[in-house]
C-alpha cells in the first residue's frame, strides 16, 4: 500500500521514539540522547526533512492541477491560482506560499516552485534591486544586482546556485551574473540572523525563442521589437490568453484613453514566427492616424499562426 511522505515521517518518528525509550531503559547517557549529535537532534532533523518534503509534495500537486487548468481554461489567471492554493489550506503572499509552516517561492507564470525557503522569517531589512545590460547582438545579458541590508549577509543564490556577493562596506552588496537564456531567475538572500528576502527577475530580452504569459510581457516584447530586436528564425509563443485592457483602453469617465503601439515598424520590423498557440488576445485598443495599425505594425518575412484577436481599431485618417 502506498504511503505519502508525511505518513512515512510519522512512522519514522514513532520508531525513533521507541528506540530512545528502550535506550533510556538500558541506561544510555543523556549526552547520547540530547548532545550535539544526539538521537533527539537526529530525530528532529529527520522529522523536519520529511515534513518539508511532504509540504513540497502537496504544493507540487496543486501547481500541477493549475497547469492543467491553464491549458483547458484559456482565461485562467493569478486570481484562480491564488484561490486554488488557499482552498488547499495553504497561504499565499505575492509569490511566497506557506505549506504546513514551510515556505516556497513560486513562479506564477508557469507555475512551478522556484526556491524552498525553509521555515524562516522574511526580512524587512533586505532590499533587492537590479539592472540589465545586454550585449550588442542581444545573445547574452549581464544582471547587476544590488542588495541593501542592515544585517551582514550569509548567503546569496540565483536559481538555487550560490553566487559571490561583493561587500561594498556601505551596507550594500553587488552581484553580477551573465545570463544566456530567457526565463525567470530567482534571487535568494539570507542574512546571519537566518532571515531572508527573495525576488523573481523575469528575463525576456534575449533574442531567442520566447514564451509570453502576461499583458506586461507582451508590452515589453513590443518595446523590444520596436527598439531593434528582430527575432529572425525565432519562435514567440503565447503561453496563455491575454487581456490587454490594463495596457490599452478607450477613454472613460475615470481613465484617459491609451492606444496600443503596434509591434514592429518599417525601420524595425518583426522577422520571427509568432505562434498564438490557439490563445486569444482581448482588449486591444488602437486609435491612431497612422496607416500601420494592428497588434503588429510591420513584418519582414514574419509568420503568424493560431492567434485570435478581439479589440477596437479606429482612425480619423482620411
Amino acid at each position: 500500500m502506498y504511503k505519502s511522505k508525511e505518513q512515512k515521517a510519522i512512522t519514522l518518528i514513532a520508531l525513533i521514539i521507541t528506540i530512545i525509550v528502550l535506550l533510556i531503559l538500558a541506561g544510555v547517557t543523556i549526552n547520547v540522547l540530547i548532545g550535539e549529535n544526539g538521537l533527539f537532534k537526529t530525530a528532529n532533523d529527520a522529522s523536519n526533512k520529511y515534513s518539508k518534503a511532504a509540504a513540497r509534495e502537496k504544493l507540487e500537486a496543486v501547481l500541477m492541477d493549475v497547469q492543467i487548468n491553464r491549458i483547458i481554461k484559456p482565461q485562467y489567471n493569478d486570481e484562480d491560482l491564488n484561490m486554488a492554493i488557499q482552498q488547499n489550506n495553504m497561504k499565499i503572499n505575492g509569490d511566497i506560499v506557506t505549506v504546513d509552516g514551510w515556505q516556497f517561492q513560486i513562479d506564477k507564470t508557469i507555475p512551478q516552485i522556484m526556491v524552498s525557503l525553509e521555515n524562516g522569517k522574511e526580512s524587512n531589512d533586505i532590499v533587492i534591486n537590479h539592472e540589465m545590460q545586454y550585449s550588442a547582438n542581444y545573445k547574452e545579458e549581464k544582471i547587476i544586482i544590488t542588495i541593501s541590508s542592515l544585517v551582514e549577509l550569509s548567503t546569496v543564490k540565483i536559481n538555487n546556485e550560490n553566487v559571490m556577493a561583493t561587500n561594498n562596506n556601505d551596507g550594500t552588496y553587488t552581484v553580477e551574473k551573465i545570463i544566456n537564456n530567457n526565463g525567470t531567475y530567482s534571487v535568494y538572500v539570507e542574512d546571519i540572523k537566518n532571515e531572508y528576502k527573495v525576488k523573481n527577475i523575469r528575463i525576456i530580452g534575449l533574442e531567442q525563442d520566447l514564451i509570453i504569459w502576461t499583458d506586461e510581457e507582451l508590452k515589453e516584447f513590443a518595446n523590444l521589437v520596436n527598439s531593434g530586436r528582430e527575432y529572425e528564425g525565432k519562435t514567440i509563443t503565447l503561453g496563455a490568453s491575454i487581456d490587454l485592457s490594463n495596457i490599452c483602453h478607450k477613454e472613460s469617465e475615470t481613465i484617459s484613453s491609451i492606444s496600443w503601439t503596434p509591434i514592429g515598424n518599417e525601420s524595425k520590423p518583426f522577422k520571427g514566427i509568432f505562434n498564438g498557440n490557439k490563445k486569444t488576445i482581448t482588449g486591444l485598443y488602437i486609435n491612431s492616424n497612422s496607416s500601420i495599425q494592428g497588434l503588429f505594425g510591420f513584418s519582414d518575412g514574419g509568420q503568424f499562426k493560431d492567434l485570435n484577436i478581439v479589440g477596437i481599431v479606429s482612425t480619423s485618417r482620411q
